[in-house]
C-alpha cells in the first residue's frame, strides 16, 4: 500500500504509529441509530455471522417466519450498519451494500461518511472484536 506522508504515535501499544489525519473514535461515535419502517415493497435482508448482510433469499437455510405485514420491518440502506442483536456476539452484524428490509428485532445505523464503511464492516466483524462481544455478552442463554 502507499505510504502516508506523515504519522502520529496511536497511543495504543500494539498498534503503533498511524497515519497523522486519523482520529481515535468509538463507535457511537461515528453511527446513529435509524428506525424508517413502512416500506415493505423492498426485498428481505438478513444478516449471517459468514456473510453480513445479505439478501434473504440468497440462501434456503434461514426458517425463521416471514409476517404477511411487513410494514414494521426496518429499512435498510446501502452503508448501514446492520447488528442482530440476538446474534451480534457470534459476529452476526455488517455494512449493508443493499437497500431492503429486516426484522424489527434488528439495529440499524447510518454510519458518519468520516468512516470508511469497508473498514468498518472487517473491523467490527473481525475475530478478536468477536470474541470481545462473546465475552461482554450476557442472556438467558448461552447462545442468546
Amino acid at each position: 500500500m502507499k505510504r502516508y506522508p506523515n504519522y502520529k504515535d496511536s497511543g495504543i501499544d500494539w498498534l503503533g504509529e498511524i497515519p497523522e489525519h486519523w482520529q481515535r473514535s468509538s463507535i457511537r461515535g461515528v453511527t446513529r441509530s435509524v428506525a424508517q419502517r413502512n416500506r415493505p415493497d423492498l426485498p428481505l435482508l438478513a444478516v449471517y455471522r459468514d456473510y453480513g448482510v445479505i439478501y434473504r433469499d440468497s440462501r434456503d437455510d434461514n426458517h425463521n417466519t416471514i409476517p404477511q405485514d411487513l410494514s414494521n420491518y426496518k429499512v435498510v440502506k446501502p452503508g448501514n450498519l446492520v447488528l442482530n442483536k440476538m446474534k451480534t456476539w457470534q459476529g452476526s452484524l455488517g455494512v449493508s451494500e443493499f437497500e431492503g428490509i429486516v426484522s424489527p428485532a434488528y439495529i440499524i445505523c447510518e454510519v458518519s461518511t468520516d468512516v470508511h464503511s469497508g473498514f468498518l464492516h472487517y473491523l467490527l466483524r473481525c475475530y478478536r472484536y468477536i470474541f470481545i462481544y462473546n465475552k461482554i455478552s450476557y442472556g438467558v442463554r448461552v447462545d442468546q
